[in-house]
C-alpha cells in the first residue's frame, strides 16, 4: 500500500510541475510581448533555460529545485532590472 501511495504522489508531483512549467512558459511569452526592451539574446536564454528545466526528468531532485529557483531569479532580473 505504501508503495502505491508513493507512486501516486510521484505522479501528482510530476503533473503539478508540468502545469507550473506550462503556465510559466505561457506567462513568459505574454510578458515578452509587453517588454520590447528585452533583446533577442535575453529572450532566447530565458526560453532555453525553461526548455532545459522542462526536460529535467527528476522533478523531486534538489537539482531541479535549484534550477527552478535560478530560472525564477533570471526572469525576475530580466523584467525588473535593478
Amino acid at each position: 500500500m505504501a508503495d502505491r501511495v508513493r507512486a501516486v504522489e510521484a505522479r501528482t508531483d510530476r503533473l503539478v510541475a508540468d502545469l507550473v512549467l506550462a503556465r510559466t512558459r505561457s506567462a513568459l511569452e505574454t510578458a515578452f510581448a509587453e517588454a520590447p526592451w528585452l533583446g533577442t539574446a535575453q529572450r532566447t536564454k530565458l526560453r532555453r533555460d525553461l526548455d532545459l528545466l522542462t526536460a529535467t526528468t527528476d522533478r523531486n531532485s534538489k537539482a531541479f529545485g535549484t534550477a527552478a529557483d535560478t530560472l525564477a531569479a533570471e526572469i525576475d532580473a530580466a523584467f525588473n532590472p535593478a
